[in-house]
């Protein structure tokens, strides 16, 4: 299995330590998804360490704070989560998540970029330090 669908979206395998989430336009991002999330990452990575980029294809996320703290702190997969991409290509998304990152402070390193051209070359830099 390489792709596995979810109420928010979609999580698929892009290498053997890397998964692509893609989030879904009309959906309201809740601590329940990111459980699912979390056993859609640990079916297809269920062993060490991984990085994941994240494509936002929307002008606006909607994520309630619990989500948020979860992700970013107190998800069982964040100690195996390396470096994570996200890709955003409109300025309200940009905003979003940029007050996300100071926010929450995510234990992983995260970048925003704008095309997953960008993604792959800052997650093989972020492979290559650990």
């Amino acid at each position: 299995m390489t792709k596995v669908k979810l109420r928010c979206g979609t999580v698929e395998l892009l290498d053997i330590k890397t998964i692509l989430m893609t989030y879904r336009n009309d959906h309201h991002i809740t601590l329940e998804d990111v459980m699912e999330i979390d056993s859609a990452v640990d079916t297809l990575i269920p062993d060490g360490d991984f990085y994941s980029v994240l494509t936002l294809q929307r002008s606006f996320l909607d994520i309630s704070s619990e989500a948020q703290k979860m992700m970013a702190h107190t998800s069982p997969l964040v100690p195996r989560l390396k470096g994570a991409a996200v890709i955003l290509n409109n300025l309200p998304s940009r905003l979003i998540i940029g007050f996300f990152i100071k926010r929450f402070k995510p234990i992983y390193p995260t970048k925003i970029v704008k095309n997953m051209s960008e993604a792959q070359i800052w997650i093989q830099s972020q492979k290559s330090l650990n």
